[in-house]
């Protein structure tokens, strides 16, 4: 799992540069949990990775993303650095 934290867009495109490449060109395939208590950012970046064609998931609270990681494992955690617990 790679931990990515939140903080500027040219970060994530160095990511997911790396997921393509890293998969092969198999971009579906890599899922990717969005954490985030701002619900425009967590939704931007869901279209934005949707688009070119990730696994999302969302969630707005730890408690949230944890029990998404107990359903799933994700192969990249974004999160925002300050989240609420509920």
């Amino acid at each position: 799992i790679y931990y990515f934290y939140i903080i500027f867009h040219s970060s994530i495109v160095i990511l997911l540069n790396y997921l393509y490449l890293s998969k092969g060109g198999e971009s579906m395939e890599t899922r990717i949990l969005i954490v985030s208590k701002d619900s425009y950012l967590r939704n931007q970046l869901y279209q934005i990775l949707y688009t070119a064609s990730y696994d999302c998931y969302l969630a707005s609270t730890r408690l949230a993303a944890s029990v998404i990681c107990k359903m799933f494992t994700p192969d990249v955690i974004m999160i925002d650095i300050i989240l609420p617990f509920r």
